[in-house]
């Protein structure tokens, strides 16, 4: 494995107990291992477990939005933000033709 083989990775959701997270090279010659997570002193610096590219991100995001999860404080995308804009739009126009009695 080269350090520029692109990592994949996939997230199931596992009804009994969340989700799985598998991590892998692209040509599927290595996976991770579980993590294992180490008692260490507090402020003491920790690399992170883990460094992705923006590629790699973008997979894990999509990988998690195709799996069910959404940003808790989102806004969600632009073509949902758009479709309720027009929603929007449509309403306002019947209400004012309703208010103005059938008038455009």
């Amino acid at each position: 494995m080269s350090d520029f083989d692109p990592i994949q990775m996939r997230v199931f959701r596992d009804p009994s107990q969340g989700f799985d997270l598998s991590l892998y090279v692209a040509t599927r010659t290595h996976r991770a291992q579980p993590f294992v997570m180490v008692e260490r002193p507090h402020a003491t610096y920790s690399p992170p477990c883990a460094m992705l590219s923006d590629a790699e991100a973008q997979i894990l995001m999509d990988s998690l939005w195709d799996a069910g999860i959404r940003p808790a404080a989102g806004h969600g995308s632009a073509g949902e933000r758009a479709a309720m804009e027009k929603h929007l739009n449509d309403m306002r126009r019947i209400a004012f033709l309703y208010v103005d009695g059938g008038k455009p």
